[in-house]
């Protein structure tokens, strides 16, 4: 199983001493956002509404601004972006405690609610945000599988199987094994995956680089995809085979782009257009 947060040791505030438990308020969300949550909060992030996305970079950037301030030496006459994170420290104590710099154990409990409300907030937004994307079995099914590829960079080989299948049963290859062809490229596919942003589309990445290898091991080199075709025109073996057998004579238009190749196509192959 994988947890959506991960345990983390640090020391959560008790609120007796208010200046040092808004100081661990900041560590503690600190780490939840940007290291034992960050690659779940970044699968469901592209998810999000606008809006709610908005609050929750905006809440974000607090933490972070905070973290760096209380923690670190800054000289804002070497830095505008030094000089810029102070000002927005100052103005966020501002507006939570009236005070540019918090100096009461009143002022820093002040700003602990303010900054407990905000977060309250967007963990409502993740709560929603999850829900919405687990409401039926299928979708769970979809989450789960593209949250352990993201947290776990292990991808089944089911699907890859998959779009090799859809991929090479339109052009005429003899004898070929599924499983011996993804098993040779298998690794090399795997360490793609493994390099990209947790916010990537798991399984466009995959489609994409499945149908790289399958260009380059059998088919011509057109600056169009499958899917591409697939929306325009009824692929079959047939359409392949007049495609390169058409481009065995000659090429493309070599300086236009994915639209206006299609157009070419269509115009070659009007019979397998869709209507």
């Amino acid at each position: 199983s994988v947890l959506f947060f991960q345990k983390t040791n640090v020391i959560k505030p008790d609120f007796i001493n208010k200046e040092l438990s808004f100081l661990r308020l900041i560590s503690w969300l600190y780490t939840i956002y940007f290291e034992t949550g960050k690659l779940s909060l970044n699968t469901i992030n592209k998810s999000m509404g606008e809006d709610e996305q908005k609050k929750f970079k905006e809440h974000k950037k607090v933490v972070q601004n905070f973290r760096t301030f209380l923690q670190h030496n800054i000289d804002i006459s070497l830095s505008t972006r030094e000089f810029k994170l102070v000002k927005d420290c100052s103005a966020w104590t501002k507006k939570s405690c009236d005070k540019n710099i918090p100096v009461t154990e009143d002022d820093w409990m002040k700003a602990s609610e303010v900054l407990i409300a905000e977060a309250y907030e967007i963990f409502n937004i993740v709560l929603a945000t999850l829900e919405a994307m687990t409401d039926s079995s299928s979708k769970k099914d979809i989450f789960i599988i593209n949250w352990n590829i993201t947290v776990n960079k292990n991808v089944p080989v089911h699907w890859f199987d998959t779009h090799i299948s859809k991929l090479i049963g339109f052009i005429d290859v003899d004898s070929f094994d599924v499983v011996a062809y993804r098993d040779a490229n298998l690794e090399a596919w795997r360490k793609y995956i493994s390099t990209l942003d947790a916010k990537a589309d798991y399984e466009l990445e995959i489609k994409k680089i499945v149908e790289s290898s399958i260009i380059r091991d059998f088919i011509h080199i057109i600056p169009i995809t499958i899917d591409m075709l697939e929306n325009n025109f009824y692929l079959s073996k047939e359409f392949f085979k007049s495609l390169y057998e058409y481009l065995d004579r000659q090429q493309l238009c070599s300086d236009c782009n994915a639209s206006e190749i299609l157009t070419q196509i269509k115009e070659l192959f009007p019979e397998y257009i869709k209507l």
